[in-house]
């Protein structure tokens, strides 16, 4: 009896194992829930025509899968995978047509997690000028220059030009050439020093060039002291003195002496302004006897 037990139980042993190992074999592991994603998140990012951008271009990608890529639907922008230490990053060639670059798809994958996706563009390539902006933001530019009050015979002062007490002793303007806008000094016991002569104007941030048209300048240079003959630009309602133009003025460049009158001389100075603001923009001089500057006309100039 205990014997048929015992088999009777063994059977019903065996018929369990093997009812609990088909029971494993059959079960299935839960499937692992792809995962991907891309940090910092963007949904579309510009680049200027040169390539450039303040946009993010450096990314991180996360996920559970095995492999990852990114790609660009565009040749004009180029994915750069790091595939050791899931980066990637962006670069733009240059544009060089007028017309915006197609817009660009950014497409991440990974296994069968969903894609990621943003979007990027590209601004055309905006060819500047320079464009004369002289009426809008300056007066009185070329000969025969406005004059109010007369000097001495002859001699004027120019208006809508500031003249300080040095560059208005002798008049800004001489009659005799035509009017045109005048820095000068005959007196060698009385030497013009700091002598401006300028506009103060408000311009927005920008690139800009003044052009300067020579009638007549002239200088000793057996005299001293000759100080210098600046055009000059400078932030606020003055210019530097001549010993601190190059330390404080925003741009600056001598005036060509000595030119003759046939010459018709030019010369220009190009400046930049990283915000709007008010600028002091004209010409500061130090000089003694038989020094003079004589000229037709000056241009502003901005870059658009």
């Amino acid at each position: 009896m205990k014997k048929q037990f015992f088999k009777f139980s063994a059977v019903l042993l065996t018929a369990a194992v093997i009812v609990l190992n088909m029971s494993c074999k059959d079960k299935k592991e839960d499937p692992v829930d792809p995962k991907l994603s891309v940090l910092p998140v963007v949904t579309d990012i510009e680049f200027e025509a040169d390539g450039s951008t303040i946009s993010q271009t450096s990314f991180s990608v996360y996920t559970n899968q095995s492999k990852w890529e990114a790609a660009s639907n565009q040749t004009w922008l180029t994915v750069n995978e790091q595939q050791s230490d899931n980066t990637f990053t962006l670069s733009a060639a240059v544009n060089t047509s007028t017309e915006p670059s197609p817009e660009a798809t950014i497409t991440v994958r990974a296994g069968e997690a969903t894609p990621v996706t943003f979007t990027a563009t590209q601004k055309g390539n905006r060819i500047l000028t320079w464009v004369n902006i002289t009426d809008e933001v300056l007066k009185n530019t070329e000969m025969p220059f406005t004059t109010g009050e007369e000097v001495s015979p002859g001699f004027w002062r120019v208006t809508d030009w500031i003249a300080n007490a040095a560059a208005a002793a002798n008049g800004n303007s001489a009659e005799g050439r035509g009017f045109v806008l005048s820095l000068w000094n005959w007196m060698e016991a009385n030497p013009m020093e700091n002598a401006k002569l300028y506009q103060t104007v408000e311009l927005k941030a920008g690139a800009y060039r003044v052009d300067v048209y020579i009638y007549e300048t002239r200088n000793n240079p057996y005299l001293i002291p000759f100080g210098g003959a600046y055009l000059a630009v400078a932030d606020g309602i003055d210019l530097p003195d001549t010993e601190f133009v190059e330390e404080l003025a925003l741009a600056y460049t001598p005036v060509p002496m000595p030119v003759a009158v046939a010459d018709n001389g030019m010369f220009s100075m190009e400046f930049e302004l990283s915000e709007d603001g008010y600028v002091s923009l004209g010409f500061v001089v130090t000089f003694s006897d038989y020094n003079m500057i004589h000229l037709r006309k000056v241009e502003l100039w901005e870059l658009q």
